[in-house]
């Protein structure tokens, strides 16, 4: 009985450590300051507006989008032609490449 009580509230201390940054952000980032207030004064898309209206964010997301395009191309077409190989072609260990 003393394992269960001592596994839960450890469970519990685990699951705040690992959401407490999360309520943080999402409570930081609709509030209406600069800094951190709990409960929050108010709600405000302020800071969303500023991120998505900054150029330099807009640049780098159209960058970071068509190098994620561009590498999954290319991972896809070695990906493709790969197990092409591997289930057209007869080869030494081909036995043990399917059981693994």
């Amino acid at each position: 009985m003393k394992k269960s009580k001592f596994l839960t509230a450890f469970v519990v201390l685990v699951y705040i450590f690992l959401f407490a940054p999360l309520v943080i952000i999402a409570m930081t980032s609709i509030g209406t300051e600069n800094y951190i207030a709990f409960p929050p004064k108010g709600f405000s898309l302020q800071w969303f507006m500023n991120v998505f209206t900054s150029e330099s964010f807009m640049n780098s997301m159209i960058t970071s989008l068509g190098i994620s395009t561009i590498a999954t191309v290319i991972a896809l077409i070695i990906g493709m032609t790969a197990a092409y190989g591997l289930s057209r072609f007869d080869f030494k260990g081909k036995s043990l490449l399917k059981n693994f």
